[in-house]
């Protein structure tokens, strides 16, 4: 059950490894049958392997014997379960107090939504290193529009400074999850209210933002926007103040009017390069490879977003601060 394959499928990337092979950008590791040297592809399976196991009594399955193909499972949970663990987080944000403080940071890593990032962002510079080193990648999910979106667009983050950038990055977030057909209205919710609808509710570009919070707090140098910018879009995700997050594609916002109707969220955020831009920025930085095991380690919880509402700490004037001089 559900190890069909088909002829045209295996073809194609046939084609692929011998395009990469003939760039001459991919190591040699097999001679194909034309005698070229061919390059290995990864299918990038970001389902986790139970899950991929189970889909084949479905009929849908996972790539079995491609020729000079290796799958690889990314471990990234389904909609369902990052919405479960966005809902505890949320639960424990928005709590009023009298809870046990000390065991905050074990409270959070017990919404698991730490633990989803860890997944997605493994995943993304699993497929840059592997695009780093020659081999031709492919990429999918159980539909192609959700955890596919956030592999590939985090690979491209870190392998194209360009998408570093504040025009680049607003030119990624259009390609890889508008232009390509993320479904944000079934995802947000921004027009739905049925219960059945909200099943379809998860927070998917919400997380990858988180994702790239991660790697911009870690790497500060290397983005030329400042978390404040990533901020501002997931606040906007929301907001319904700009036309870009409405509806489930293109054919749908065209068919709106938005482009003509609603302010862009683009605009805004390219006409205030000011206030987004970082001014720590290295231009010169280009290829970001995190080694894994630090960047892993190194997720926290994006405060700035979740708890945005909370009280702060305060801190005394610079005047009433005493300081004890040497006798």
């Amino acid at each position: 059950m559900g190890t069909a394959s088909r002829p045209a499928d295996e073809a194609m990337l046939q084609y692929v490894r011998h395009a990469a092979a003939e760039d001459g950008v991919a190591p040699p590791r097999r001679v194909g049958a034309d005698g070229s040297a061919m390059p290995r592809l990864l299918i990038a399976d970001c389902r986790p392997r139970a899950n991929a196991l189970a889909n084949r009594a479905t009929g849908m399955g996972y790539e079995i014997g491609y020729e000079g193909c290796d799958v690889e499972f990314l471990g990234i949970h389904n909609i369902h379960a990052v919405r479960e663990s966005h809902r505890r987080l949320e639960a424990l944000v928005g709590a009023t107090g009298g809870g046990d403080e000390s065991k905050w940071l074990a409270a959070v890593e017990e919404t698991a939504w730490l633990a989803h990032l860890r997944t997605v962002l493994a995943g993304g510079i699993r497929v840059a290193r592997a695009l780093q080193g020659g081999h031709p990648v492919l990429v999918h999910c159980s539909d192609g529009w959700d955890r596919t979106a956030q592999v590939c667009a985090l690979a491209e983050l870190l392998l194209d400074p360009y998408y570093r950038t504040v025009e680049g990055f607003c030119v990624l977030v259009c390609k890889d999850w508008l232009s390509f057909g993320h479904r944000f209205e079934t995802r947000v919710g921004h027009l739905r209210a049925s219960r059945d609808s909200a099943d379809h509710m998860s927070p998917v570009f919400l997380q990858w933002l988180d994702a790239v919070w991660q790697l911009c707090t870690q790497h500060p140098r290397a983005f030329a926007f400042s978390p404040r910018m990533l901020l501002a879009i997931a606040h906007h995700l929301y907001s319904c103040r700009f036309g870009d997050f409405l509806f489930d594609c293109e054919g749908d916002r065209s068919d709106h009017g938005l482009a003509e109707q609603a302010p862009s969220l683009w605009s805004y955020l390219l006409a205030r390069v000011d206030v987004f831009g970082n001014p720590f920025y290295d231009s010169g930085m280009g290829v970001l490879l995190p080694e894994l095991s630090g960047c892993l380690r190194s997720v926290r919880l994006w405060g700035d977003y979740y708890l945005r509402w909370s009280p702060r700490p305060s801190f005394p004037a610079a005047g009433a601060i005493v300081t004890r001089r040497a006798a």
